[in-house]
């Protein structure tokens, strides 16, 4: 009889200790790494997923994954709205055009309002303007201070392209800090304020290591040496297309890819033709960039499905393009040609990783 309770007992260890475990699992992500435990009224982190629609570039691209959590696990960094009136004293740099939609006043240390009509915006509902309707122009913002690079950078923000005729888009740009930080601005157009002229033309943005672009009439990805742009699979519109540091003559080094590892438009828009008003709200970009030279872009459309990755490609040595800088200084251009847009941006997020 006795053995009869021990056996009893021990069936009922065994089975709280399964429970246990069932329990252990459940608090697991679905990547397999352990989760820390939410109570129930914190919100659940979007995860990024992989695009059937993102495929690797055979040679030089490695598959489409799934990369950190977004809001980033790293440490932040940089926290900006573009929202209110002003930006912090010295902290964002400028070229050309760029202004506060709900600037007032000219303030020297801030961002300047947009024009005469400033404020566009109520105070905290504003966003930063790069370029505005204008043809062939091209500015661009940063930030004032280097980041390492040592542990990886991620950097995320919103675009609202919108009121023209659909061109030319935005880019954010790495520029390599360790030869200071970039002054100018290059080519307008389709050369999106990044790469210089070719020979004997017009000089590209100082120092530029990596431009990811936000395409809207493609141009980007055109083989056009004359106007700096070296390599490339023709225009293709709508589109994320990556290119290399000035010392590669701004290689192209990859863009978004089909099913069938062709070079393609994404299946959206990053624009708003003919838009009469700023829309509620536009794409947000994640683009992450490891020690190593790992690149991925991800992208939420506020539709429900979170962050998307349609790019992802190792870009160092491809076309030479060298190693990651130390440290790098990060900024996002807007650019218009013969055609135009509002080009703005919110929301701007860096981490390290």
């Amino acid at each position: 009889m006795n053995r009869f309770f021990d056996s009893l007992i021990q069936a009922r260890r065994g089975l709280v200790f399964a429970l246990a475990v069932a329990a252990i699992v459940a608090l697991t992500m679905p990547d397999g790494r352990a989760s820390t435990i939410r109570t129930r009224f914190a919100p659940p982190i979007p995860r990024v997923r992989s695009s059937p629609f993102a495929a690797a570039r055979v040679g030089v691209a490695v598959p489409a994954r799934v990369p950190e959590a977004f809001p980033s696990p790293g440490t932040l960094l940089v926290e900006q709205s573009f929202a209110d009136d002003k930006t912090p004293p010295n902290a964002f740099p400028y070229v050309d055009q760029t202004c506060l939609t709900a600037g007032t006043k000219a303030i020297k240390t801030s961002v300047p309002p947009c024009g005469s009509l400033a404020p566009r915006d109520p105070n905290g509902s504003g966003v930063l303007e790069n370029v505005n309707l204008d043809h062939n122009t091209a500015s661009w913002v940063s930030y004032a201070k280097p980041f390492s690079t040592a542990l990886g950078i991620q950097v995320s923000f919103t675009i609202y392209s919108w009121g023209g005729n659909g061109a030319d888009g935005q880019l954010l740009f790495f520029t390599d800090a360790s030869k200071g930080p970039p002054e100018n601005v290059g080519q307008s157009g389709g050369e999106m304020g990044y790469t210089g002229g070719g020979s004997g033309g017009p000089a590209g943005l100082d120092y530029a290591y990596l431009g990811i672009a936000f395409d809207e009439y493609g141009v980007f990805s055109l083989d056009s040496p004359a106007s700096g742009l070296n390599g490339g699979p023709g225009q293709i519109p709508e589109t994320i297309a990556v290119r290399g540091s000035a010392g590669t003559g701004y290689y192209y080094l990859g863009g978004a890819l089909n099913a069938n590892g062709q070079p393609a438009s994404l299946p959206f828009d990053w624009n708003a033709v003919g838009a009469e008003k700023r829309p509620a709200t536009g794409p947000t970009v994640f683009v992450t960039l490891t020690p190593t030279g790992y690149l991925s872009c991800a992208v939420d459309l506020h539709d429900g499905n979170g962050f998307i990755t349609y790019y992802a490609q190792s870009i160092v040595g491809v076309h030479g393009e060298p190693a990651v800088p130390a440290s790098v200084y990060i900024g996002v251009t807007g650019s218009n040609g013969s055609a135009d847009d509002r080009h703005q941006i919110g929301d701007l997020y860096i981490w390290s990783m």
